[in-house]
């Protein structure tokens, strides 16, 4: 059993990491994964796998038949962590990424990686935690959206991380089918896919955040 390491943030709210390698809250995985059991997911795309531990533990919990993930730079212990004061958490020890699991190694934003993209195919999730600037979250959305293989396309950090928080408050309410925010600087969110009639949708200008 993974521990659960309480990390109270620049906010002052703790949340419950399952390792210092595992930016996931814990109470905000739990009701994703139960998300992806009713949608019987059975292959999983990462944008943006840090470590690698993510992937890991997606493919073990929903016994993935197919996993991937993409990363501009090889996920390993050494990777430093985007939040400047988790330095000073427990540190758990990074185990490498599966087999089974294909990874490309390359910026999502070249050729290189679309042609990767489409030669995987159709993939029943695809999560997105990438660079959380806003333009970067803008391009990763349209670029898999326009290749249309995605069922549902979740994001990571929709909480207040500005691009996909940014995302997040912008796209229509009927492109949303499930989030998870329990008052941490995190959240997670799923929006309909390609797949399943989902579009890039914006809500009125009006009503932007």
């Amino acid at each position: 059993m993974r521990k659960f390491v309480p990390w109270v943030d620049e906010n002052g709210n703790t949340q419950y990491l399952m390792g210092s390698f595992f930016l996931q809250d814990y109470r905000e995985l739990s009701g994703f994964c139960d998300f992806l059991d009713d949608k019987n997911i059975s292959s999983y795309f990462e944008l943006g796998v840090w470590r690698g531990q993510m992937l890991n533990f997606m493919k073990r919990r929903l016994g993935l038949s197919r996993c991937y993930g993409a990363d501009i730079y090889p996920p390993s212990q050494e990777r430093e962590s985007p939040y400047p004061n988790m330095k000073n958490i427990v540190q758990t020890e990074v185990e490498p990424v599966m087999d089974g699991i294909e990874l490309f190694i390359g910026n999502s934003h070249t050729w290189e990686y679309v042609e990767w993209r489409q030669s995987i195919g159709e993939v029943d999730l695809v999560f997105i935690d990438a660079c959380h600037e806003p333009g970067d979250v803008f391009q990763d959305l349209m670029v898999e959206y326009a290749m249309g293989l995605a069922r549902f396309v979740a994001m990571h950090d929709i909480a207040k991380w500005s691009g996909p928080h940014m995302a997040w408050e912008r796209i229509c309410d009927e492109m949303k089918l499930f989030s998870v925010d329990v008052g941490t600087e995190l959240g997670i969110g799923v929006l309909k896919g390609p797949r399943e009639g989902g579009c890039v949708r914006l809500k009125n200008r009006s009503e932007w955040k």
